[in-house]
C-alpha cells in the first residue's frame, strides 16, 4: 500500500489531525508524525535551541502516532530520515483549523511549511486548511468531526487523485482551502499578493496580540486568487513549486546593473 505521512501545525491532539487521518484511511498506510503542540505562524522554521525527542502516543481513536517536541518542519525531517527512513508516497499537512491564503500565509504558515519541507525532498505534498474563524489567544478551540466532514471529503478526493495520477507537471505541492459550510464549486487559484492590514491589537499596558483570524483580515481580491475565490465560497486549490528560480535573462540584467558584466 502507499505510505502517507501525516502531520500538522496544530499539534498531535488537534481534532483536525484526527479528521485527516480518518479521511485518509483506506488510501494507504497512514503514518502520523506531528508536533507536540501548536506551532501556527512558524513557517518552515527548524528548532535549534533544544534537543528534539520523539515519543509514541495514542491518538483519540487508539492508533499510534509519533510526537516530536519541535516544529512541523522538524517533524517532517525526522519522519523522513529517522522513522520512515525513506520517501513516503504522499505528505499531508492538516487539517489546519484556520485559513492559509495569500502570499503572506504561504510564507508564514507552518501547515504549508511542513508541505514545503517535504516537497523540497521530492515528496508529493498537500496542505489542507479549513477556513473557520478563530482567536489565536483562545485555546481548546471547539470544532467537531461533523463540521470537518466537507474538509475530510475534499482531502480524501485530492489525496486519492495525487496518489493515482501524481502531481501536475511543474507542481510540487498543493495548498487547499475549504470554506466554512462546504463549497459551491472548486477553483484552481493563484496566491493573492495583497498584504494583510494591521492585525495586531493593542491592550492596556502597551502589549499586542494578533486579532481574531478569519477571512475578514484578508483584503478583497480577484476571483482567480485564493482569497477572492474562498471569500465567494469556492474550495481553492493553489498549485505551488518548492523553488522559484529566476530566469537567466533577468540575472544578466541584474549583473549588468551592478557592473559585473
Amino acid at each position: 500500500m502507499p505510505v502517507i505521512l501525516l502531520t500538522n501545525d496544530d499539534g498531535f491532539s488537534s481534532i483536525g489531525l484526527l479528521a485527516a487521518k480518518k479521511a485518509l484511511e483506506g488510501l494507504g498506510n497512514v503514518v502520523v508524525v506531528a508536533p507536540d503542540k501548536e506551532y501556527s505562524g512558524m513557517g518552515k522554521a527548524l528548532t535549534l535551541s533544544k534537543r528534539l525527542h520523539v515519543n509514541e502516543v495514542k491518538l483519540a481513536d487508539g492508533s499510534k502516532a509519533y510526537v516530536v517536541n519541535g516544529t512541523p518542519a522538524d517533524a517532517v525531517l525526522i519522519a523522513l530520515f529517522k522513522i520512515l527512513k525513506g520517501k513516503p508516497d504522499l505528505l499531508v499537512s492538516g487539517i489546519n483549523l484556520g485559513p492559509n491564503v495569500g502570499m503572506e500565509d504561504l510564507l508564514d504558515s507552518a501547515t504549508v511549511g511542513a508541505a514545503l519541507e517535504a516537497a523540497l525532498h521530492g515528496v508529493k505534498s498537500v496542505a489542507l486548511s479549513y477556513a473557520l474563524s478563530r482567536d489565536p489567544l483562545k485555546r481548546g478551540l471547539k470544532v467537531s468531526i461533523k463540521e470537518l466532514k466537507p474538509s475530510m471529503e475534499a482531502l480524501r478526493r485530492i489525496a486519492k487523485a495525487v496518489l493515482v495520477n501524481g502531481m501536475p507537471k511543474g507542481v510540487d505541492l498543493l495548498s487547499v482551502n475549504v470554506p466554512p459550510g462546504g463549497w459551491i464549486g472548486v477553483k484552481v487559484t493563484t496566491p493573492s499578493r495583497k498584504a494583510r492590514e494591521d492585525i495586531h491589537v493593542e491592550e492596556n499596558g502597551g502589549s499586542f496580540y494578533v486579532r481574531g483570524w478569519d477571512l475578514s483580515v484578508y483584503p478583497d481580491d480577484r476571483i482567480n486568487t485564493d482569497v477572492g475565490a474562498l471569500k465567494q465560497g469556492f474550495l481553492t486549490i493553489t498549485p505551488l513549486k518548492a523553488l522559484f528560480p529566476s530566469s537567466r535573462l533577468n540575472l544578466n540584467i541584474l549583473l549588468k546593473g551592478v557592473g559585473q558584466l
